[in-house]
């Protein structure tokens, strides 16, 4: 696993699979995957064996889904070069509205 190529909350959902023994979990989770170049058809395939279903394709930019225990295999992947999740874990500080 290459830790540096993850986000702070994707390495925070990887440390909790890990911890909660999810890591076979079949829930998928969404993730924005930035690649070194466009990605070809051999990437694409290495992604898919990491375990990602990829939805869009932007430029260098990718949407997918994914188990939370496949985030390591996904970093082994040469063109990935970041991964994060596309939504938080929880929201953050000061956006939550108060109930009325």
């Amino acid at each position: 696993m290459r830790p540096e190529k993850l986000g702070s909350a994707a390495r925070q959902m990887l440390f909790m699979a890990g911890q909660e023994g999810t890591s076979g979990d079949s829930t998928p989770i969404r993730v924005l995957i930035r690649v070194r170049d466009e990605p070809d058809d051999q990437q694409r395939r290495h992604l898919t064996e990491a375990g990602a279903q990829v939805h869009t394709v932007a430029g260098d930019v990718l949407t997918a889904s994914l188990r939370a225990g496949d985030l390591g295999r996904l970093t082994e992947v040469d063109a990935v070069a970041y991964v994060e999740l596309s939504e938080p874990l929880r929201p953050e500080k000061g956006t939550e509205t108060p109930d009325k």
